[in-house]
């Protein structure tokens, strides 16, 4: 489905980029942002020194300060290293862009990207379109990594139907490649959580459950280069801690904001389920994480539990005592363990049966 056409207004874009030990990737992200074609938008790039201990910024210096493009680069600096959410968060505040695009500086836009972005913006209503999401490609892979799909769509997200596409994880929960309004920030204040990572994790969902619509487009505009471990969200010494506590903060969140409509309620809890048992797998695995983590996660384990019962959804929280024990022993056994993941999935078909069924 199409939205009507209506505006040809010039769109400003406020392209955001972090720094921290990059020096080796920098380079051709800087120079994928100035090859695109700006005539149909007014482009700016923000670039954060997050503090970077390595010689990125003046790698970045050296392409942007001979540049005379149309491209308006603003460099910002942090005193002391903060963090990807506390470096986007700086640029979203300075940003002048009525939409943001985020890029890792690890990583590249495709050529043509913004023309992409642009094109799909004005086939389907202009200013009125809240996100706009590309395809991507891992730079291992070189294939498309989301829809395999030939034609662009619009989706009109008062029912929930885009959150659901990324509770079922048929779209990605990573900030880049997604065109969003900037009022997303400014007025319903959708910024990064700082003193976390995987904060992709916990923004996407908010924002696709604030979001009224969305235009997916097949073309492919973004490079990940998941090659890069010195990068801002690999530096942590006590990655695995580190990801236990965040992921409890994470949830914790996203259980204070359920979807509006109980029809996405199974695909919900699912969807936290999936993170709860990665969650789980980190910490049997580290032993030496203090009490404080484990209390905090049986905690969070008991409000998710609660919280499917709360809402009648009998079968799956049967299903979903595996994370308790001694029920959770069954994860340690590698046939379950097989096929866990297709168990889920049966249970929350037969689960939406029942709910379905109910409610007639």
């Amino acid at each position: 489905m199409t939205a009507p056409h209506k505006s040809d207004q010039l769109i400003c874009i406020s392209i955001i980029i972090p720094v921290y030990n990059v020096e080796l990737y920098i380079r051709q992200c800087i120079e994928s942002i100035i090859e695109q074609e700006t005539c149909q938008a007014s482009l700016e790039c923000l670039i954060v020194d997050d503090c970077t201990p390595d010689s990125s910024m003046d790698i970045v210096h050296s392409i942007v300060d001979d540049y005379n493009g149309p491209i308006h680069f603003v460099f910002l600096k942090h005193v002391h290293n903060r963090g990807l959410s506390a470096a986007r968060n700086t640029a979203i505040n300075v940003a002048t862009g009525n939409y943001i695009l985020f890029v890792d500086s690890d990583d590249m836009l495709k050529p043509g990207a913004i023309s992409c972005f642009i094109e799909a913006l004005k086939n389907n209503g202009g200013n009125d379109v809240d996100v706009v999401m590309g395809n991507f490609i891992y730079n291992k892979t070189n294939r498309r990594m989301q829809f395999d799909q030939d034609t662009s769509f619009f989706l009109d997200n008062t029912d929930e139907s885009a959150l659901l596409l990324l509770l079922s994880q048929k779209i990605r929960h990573n900030a880049w490649n997604k065109l969003v309004k900037k009022e997303f920030f400014t007025e319903q204040q959708l910024y990064f959580r700082e003193g976390i990572i995987n904060e992709d994790l916990l923004w996407t969902y908010l924002l696709f459950r604030q979001m009224k619509n969305i235009v997916i487009i097949p073309d492919i505009t973004h490079i990940y280069n998941e090659y890069n471990t010195n990068s801002i969200t690999n530096t942590s010494d006590k990655r695995a801690k580190k990801t236990i506590e965040s992921r409890i903060i994470i949830f914790n969140t996203i259980l204070d904001n359920p979807p509006r409509l109980q029809a996405s309620r199974t695909d919900y809890y699912s969807y936290i389920l999936f993170f709860l048992v990665k969650t789980i797998d980190t910490f049997e695995s580290n032993k030496n994480l203090t009490s404080d983590y484990l209390e905090n996660l049986r905690s969070l384990k008991v409000r998710f539990l609660k919280d499917v019962w709360k809402n009648r959804l009998y079968l799956f929280y049967f299903f979903s005592l595996i994370i308790v024990k001694p029920f959770s022993h069954l994860l340690c056994l590698r046939l379950y363990r097989r096929h866990f993941w297709k168990i889920l999935e049966t249970t929350v078909s037969l689960q939406k049966r029942l709910t379905c069924s109910a409610n007639h």
